[in-house]
């Protein structure tokens, strides 16, 4: 079940990609922040993520990083060449902040 919310995050982002005119084999920078992480399916979003972080990094050429952790950081203004902040919809309605850069 987890593996499934991790491929529908993956699909999420690659619309915005799609969206942002991102070419699929770009690597990009992606960081989230779960909207609601104290709500099980927050956390069962976070999870999901973190279980198949091999799965989110190989079908999008991004480490996924997880902005709620300690220390997380989108890396620095040097390497910013073009970057969108999203809302997206995962499970059951669920909603992380995405930045894609």
């Amino acid at each position: 079940a987890t593996e499934a919310v991790a491929r529908d995050f993956v699909n999420r982002i690659q619309r915005l990609k799609k969206k942002l005119q991102i070419v699929p084999t770009d690597k990009i920078q992606l960081a989230f922040q779960i909207a609601n992480p104290e709500t099980e399916s927050g956390s069962s979003l976070a999870a999901a993520i973190e279980a198949h972080t091999s799965l989110v990094a190989a079908s999008l050429h991004a480490q996924p990083t997880d902005l709620s952790k300690p220390g997380a950081s989108t890396g620095s203004a040097a390497e910013i060449v073009g970057e969108s902040t999203e809302s997206i919809a995962v499970v059951n309605g669920q909603t992380a902040a995405v930045v894609v850069r």
